[in-house]
């Protein structure tokens, strides 16, 4: 079985499309029978079978009747969904294996009849798929992205919600490989691949992290030729991070009797040298590049959204080669960075992906951003970790969509202020959330020790990922003026290829839905949840979109620990209501499944934002 990004299959009543990632599989839903189908419909159950072993399971709904009785919270991760369909028409599949070999089988039916006993009327829709590999079937290029979300049950139940570096000597390793689901290797095994004669040369906003350096010595030890170039401008807002990297550049010593280590500091620029790239050079030429988000710190590799990207084509290692002998010269900025060693970027270089470097003077790299909003058709999926500005290009494109188009975005909790201008309305289908902390839960401290602040970080645009024509712009550059004139930055747009589309979409909707279920929580720890009077956790429910967190091994389940004592809701007086009547929040009578259809009801409600998401994730 080979992969493919979309998979559609249909019955001739029920109609699902999944979206296939690397490790995420969103499944979209659709019943093609009109109002009469909807007729005691309780809601959807999927299994799943691993092809490679055959090992099959129920996938499983934290949501439940409320006939049943409450389970201990730290035995089950849900109730299987032929027992608690799934109210609402996408899903998720968050632990799918990439390895070589792996396919999966999903069966998906419409049940309805008696709560106590769902049934299903028509033969299942059975979805046979590959999670994509993180190599690139067509393009020379992979992509990697960690976890990027620490504050979960699942991590916190295993490492107690402790940092990766604060757990026990055991613990450290286990947390690190749980956090960077491979990111981390990925960048020390593309440092390790270097071999006596090689060249490296290493371009880098914050390197704290000692593994990375360690790395780079081993290189350098064996008679690699490292130029290592790192941002050094004083009086910013990065001087801890200057000391932090300036301390760590200062361990790298020359191997016996070979040449020492060149690394610069970068000075003379405007803003920040935001570069995380690194060069291959083999026999004198530029042969690979890494690149993407991610600095080499430990919130980088386990702490935040980040993505390592490498690209194997020559001219591309060239123009990265060429941009970091540039700025390595540490002049002054150049006014358009458009010819790079001797690679006239507009003519020279593939089409696929297109390149940007920055500083440069002018936006170019922003009106791309708002030409690919303004064409899409279907979806627009940003995670703009550092908001956008305020009657910039993206902006105004996004106000001048066709209300039609799906627009999500992702943005860190101190953009909290931008949420009023692009998300002013409940009534469209345009969404932004930021990852709000829980400070307390159940009478406890729920988030102390993860980290907090800017857990967003990857620098990323999606356009039309189910359609023809998808687009990626990727990176590790904001979607800002500052990123793009003032800053060290370089960035990819990938266009037409489904494979990147694909892997980066699910990512983002990942991380999308996991932090709009944390903000509505929090407004419900805010109502009911207080040191004063701490209620005991059980499972309730939700009606609103994907309810999870994905970040599961083994029984425990993604919202373990995440719904408060109903029972003790229901009690809470009326005027408590309004905290609730948000974005993202529900009605109090929304925490347990429906017994009846009348969920379904807005899903087909013409002009609302559930009915066009419907759309969109089914492809209908």
């Amino acid at each position: 079985m080979d992969y493919q990004p979309v998979v559609t299959s249909t019955n001739g009543n029920l109609k699902v499309t999944a979206l296939v990632g690397a490790n995420t599989a969103i499944f979209g839903l659709d019943l093609l029978g009109g109002p009469g189908q909807r007729a005691g419909l309780l809601g959807f159950a999927i299994s799943r079978t691993n092809l490679k072993d055959g090992q099959a399971e129920w996938l499983k709904n934290p949501i439940k009747f409320k006939r049943t009785p409450h389970q201990d919270r730290f035995n089950i991760a849900g109730t299987p969904s032929n027992l608690a369909p799934i109210q609402q028409f996408r899903w998720a599949d968050h632990r799918m294996d990439n390895a070589p070999g792996v396919a999966y089988r999903y069966t998906i039916s419409a049940l309805y009849g008696d709560p106590a006993d769902p049934q299903p009327t028509a033969p299942p829709v059975v979805i046979e798929l590959v999670p994509a590999p993180t190599d690139s079937p067509e393009l020379p290029l992979s992509l990697r992205f960690n976890r990027g979300v620490v504050a979960t049950p699942a991590y916190r139940q295993q490492f107690d919600n402790r940092r990766p570096g604060a757990n026990g000597s055991a613990d450290v390793e286990a947390a690190q490989r749980y956090l960077s689901r491979g990111l981390w290797e990925a960048l020390l095994g593309f440092i390790a691949q270097a071999q006596p004669g090689d060249e490296l040369d290493v371009a880098i906003y914050e390197l704290h992290h000692e593994s990375v350096v360690a790395e780079l010595q081993r290189a350098v030890d064996r008679g690699v030729r490292l130029r290592l170039l790192y941002h050094a401008k004083r009086g910013t807002d990065a001087e801890r991070s200057v000391r932090l990297t300036r301390e760590m550049v200062g361990r790298l010593r020359p191997a016996p009797g070979g040449a020492a280590p060149l690394c610069r500091p970068r000075r003379n620029v405007r803003g920040l040298s935001h570069n995380k790239f690194v060069v291959l050079r083999r026999d004198g030429a530029p042969v690979q590049v890494w690149t993407g988000s991610t600095n080499f710190t430990d919130a980088g590799f386990f702490l935040q959204t980040n993505v390592g990207i490498v690209l194997r084509d020559p001219a591309i290692a060239r123009a990265y080669a060429g941009y970091f002998d540039l700025l390595a010269e540490d002049r002054a900025p150049t006014p358009v960075m458009r010819a790079i060693g001797g690679l006239d970027l507009r003519t020279a270089l593939p089409a696929i992906p297109r390149l940007f470097f920055s500083p440069v003077a002018g936006d170019e790299l922003l009106r791309v951003s708002a030409g690919m909003i303004r064409e899409a058709q279907q979806a627009v999926l940003l995670s703009c970790p550092f908001g956008l500005e305020a009657d910039g290009v993206i902006l105004k494109a996004l106000r001048q969509l066709d209300p039609r188009v799906v627009v999500y975005g992702l943005m860190n909790t101190n953009q909290r202020g931008n949420l009023t201008v692009l998300d002013p309305s409940s009534d469209d289908a345009q969404e932004f959330v930021v990852p709000d902390w829980i400070k307390r839960l159940n009478g406890e401290e729920y988030d102390a020790g993860t980290g907090s602040g800017n857990q967003v970080h990857v620098k990323s645009l999606v356009v039309d990922p189910w359609g023809p024509r998808p687009r990626v712009l990727i990176g590790s550059a904001n979607f800002s003026g500052e990123s793009v004139n003032d800053n060290d930055e370089n960035a990819l747009l990938i266009e037409g290829d489904s494979w990147a589309a694909a892997i980066v979409a699910t990512e983002f909707l990942r991380a999308f839905e996991h932090y709009r279920f944390r903000n509505y929580l929090r407004r419900i720890a805010e109502l009911v949840d207080t040191q004063e009077r701490p209620q005991q956790l059980a499972y309730g429910g939700w009606s609103g979109g994907i309810l999870s967190d994905a970040e599961t091994r083994g029984a425990v389940g993604p919202l373990d620990e995440w719904f408060l004592d109903m029972d003790a809701l229901d009690q809470l007086p009326a005027d408590g209501a309004p905290g609730l009547a948000t974005r993202g929040a529900v009605e109090y009578g929304d925490y347990w499944l429906s017994e009846s259809d009348g969920w379904a009801a807005t899903y087909f409600e013409r002009g609302t934002a559930r009915c066009r998401e419907r759309e969109l994730f089914a492809q209908s």
